[in-house]
């Protein structure tokens, strides 16, 4: 059995040997989590897949692979039982890594016990964090936060633990600020019916409109006050007539259009702001007519 876990360290070794490592962060590797009790080789299986995703994700340390072997086996291949650091030390160093992240999920009395342990061989550091869980998918909750709490990273806004859950650990977390439930909501948080941009612009377009044919219609009346203050007894005065008429005509029917227009744009900006998303009126049909209810204001409260 020796020789099968000596085996496994060789290739393992070798890998190592073979991986590109991150600049400036500790060399880490995650060992596969150990399991005890009744239940708890599934769930441990689930816990370790979790950790070591998460461990990337935050990605406070720069992860190397591990051998696929638990702490216990590893001891078991360099001689040492027990968590002192001399033991630590010989596991770390037959890694191949500074940071050592052992993880392991106990089942008993019905509810899980799961924990990390980080050891440096550095300064010779053994930090531990505990959670414990009715249930896996409780439990695998814990893992984020244990791994944050573990690596001294912010601490993230958790849900409400379930009833009879129990966290231990050995390490004190730092206090986090919480919202005071006695603090009201914010009482705007239903906004009234607002200003109505879209039939405003709309209906500015057509007042434009609007104006552009009144204009036209004074350039129109002006040519043809000229038209008949003109003297018609030579032929220049003709020409000169007939240019005043035309220039009356045209503006005229310029007015006309834009006026026409105009109306019509200013009527469908008004439907729009009375049966539109925005309009504080309410509008219901029936077989005995139409009704227009009132139901609020711009901008202010209902």
């Amino acid at each position: 059995m020796t020789r099968s876990y000596t085996t496994a360290l060789v290739s393992f070794t070798c890998v190592m040997l073979l991986a590109s490592g991150a600049e400036g962060q500790a060399r880490a590797a995650m060992l596969e989590t150990g399991s005890a009790g009744s239940g708890s080789a599934d769930v441990g299986r689930a816990f370790d897949r979790l950790a070591r995703s998460r461990l990337e994700a935050l990605a406070p340390v720069a992860v190397d692979a591990a051998p696929p072997l638990p702490l216990a086996d590893l001891q078991l291949a360099v001689g040492c039982v027990g968590e002192s650091v001399e033991c630590l030390s010989a596991v770390a160093r037959r890694v191949g890594v500074q940071i050592m992240v052992v993880p392991s999920v106990e089942s008993s009395g019905g509810q899980y016990v799961a924990s990390f342990i980080r050891f440096d061989v550095e300064d010779g550091a053994i930090r531990r964090v505990t959670r414990r869980a009715l249930s896996e998918g409780e439990l695998l909750d814990q893992v984020e936060p244990m791994l944050r709490e573990l690596f001294d990273l912010p601490a993230t806004v958790e849900p409400a633990n379930a009833e009879g859950a129990d966290h231990g650990t050995d390490v004190d977390a730092a206090s986090e600020p919480t919202e005071d439930p006695t603090v009201a909501p914010d009482a705007t948080s239903a906004p009234s019916p607002g200003f109505p941009v879209g039939p405003a612009l709309v209906a500015g377009a057509g007042l434009l409109a609007i104006v552009g044919g009144t204009i036209s219609g004074a350039i129109s009346d002006g040519a043809e006050n000229a038209y008949l203050a003109t003297d018609t007894s030579s032929r220049d005065g003709v020409d000169a007539a007939r240019a005043h008429l035309d220039e009356a005509e045209t503006a005229a029917t310029v007015a006309n259009v834009l006026m026409g227009v105009g109306g019509a744009v200013m009527v469908g900006a008004a439907i729009w702001w009375l049966v539109g998303a925005d309009s504080p009126f309410g509008v219901s049909g029936s077989r005995d007519g139409l009704a227009v209810t009132f139901e609020g204001t711009w901008g202010g409260d209902s």
